[in-house]
């Protein structure tokens, strides 16, 4: 768990780990600086985006870091104020980074992909604001959105990449109102939670169209989940809820609201 206050070995902010069933923490990784998102790769190892540090990444079991991620003098293929972090299954790194100066401008953001073990990035692309990240078995999905003040395209879009950031994305920008959050199916099928647009709109494996819009039960989706079974999972900002809804479903079968306060972020155990 990422904290925006310090615990031992925090210089801003902390990250806790816990053990199944406890509600203390076993361990606080040291060398943080303003944590802001948390991924863990195929053997393991956790990776924290430090807003003002670089991506620190860790082995289980030892609380400081084995490496870090960390910009690069003069270049434009370090890390500067991680926001999001990804891996995929050859535990290449994808970060969504900035604002950070290329050229002139500061408020371009650039989403990264790093080889294991690498420093240096060998690709990048330029992007909006980073809003959601999400490495799928095929493809890397970016949600972003401009300022509020940029009237360019103030719903935001989606830009889908195959792995390893080739320069021919998919842009979906049909259903989408400020994306915030991102999830895929095991058929491939794209949900993005449209946090002002109070619905959750689906998309198929290589299409920009919705395929269906949720709005029963959706008020401002903050983040989304995909069970074992397929069924959806929709954390709602202000309605205090889960709703879960089946595979193909558009109405929930279950809301849950006990214990649900506020919710920002949801995941799964694995099955």
């Amino acid at each position: 768990m990422a904290n925006t206050q310090p615990q031992t070995g925090g210089k801003s902010g902390s990250v806790a780990l816990y053990s199944p069933g406890s509600n203390v923490p076993a361990s606080v990784l040291k060398g943080t600086s303003d944590p802001v998102a948390l991924a863990f790769d195929t053997a393991g190892e956790i990776y924290v985006a430090n807003l003002r540090g670089g991506i620190g990444i860790y082995k289980p079991g030892r609380p400081r870091p084995i490496r870090i991620i960390r910009s690069i003098s003069g270049s434009t293929y370090g890390v500067y104020r991680p926001r999001l972090v990804a891996i995929d299954s050859s535990r290449n790194v994808y970060v969504a980074d900035g604002p950070k100066a290329l050229g002139s401008q500061d408020s371009i953001f650039v989403l990264s992909v790093f080889p294991p073990g690498k420093s240096q990035s060998k690709a990048a692309v330029e992007i909006a604001e980073p809003r959601a990240l999400l490495v799928g078995p095929e493809s890397v999905y970016i949600a972003c959105a401009f300022p509020k003040s940029d009237k360019r395209n103030p719903n935001g879009w989606v830009k889908v990449y195959p792995l390893g950031l080739g320069y021919s994305p998919l842009t979906i920008v049909k259903g989408i109102r400020t994306p915030d959050a991102l999830a895929v199916d095991g058929s491939g099928n794209l949900y993005v939670a449209n946090l002002n647009g109070q619905s959750v709109t689906v998309y198929a494996p290589g299409g920009s169209t919705p395929i269906r819009t949720i709005t029963q039960g959706v008020n401002f989706p903050k983040s989304l989940a995909i069970g074992p079974e397929g069924n959806l999972y929709v954390a709602d900002l202000y309605q205090d809820s889960v709703s879960v809804y089946k595979p193909d479903g558009s109405q929930p079968f279950l809301t849950i609201k006990q214990g649900v306060s506020t919710p920002v972020s949801l995941t799964l155990n694995a099955p």
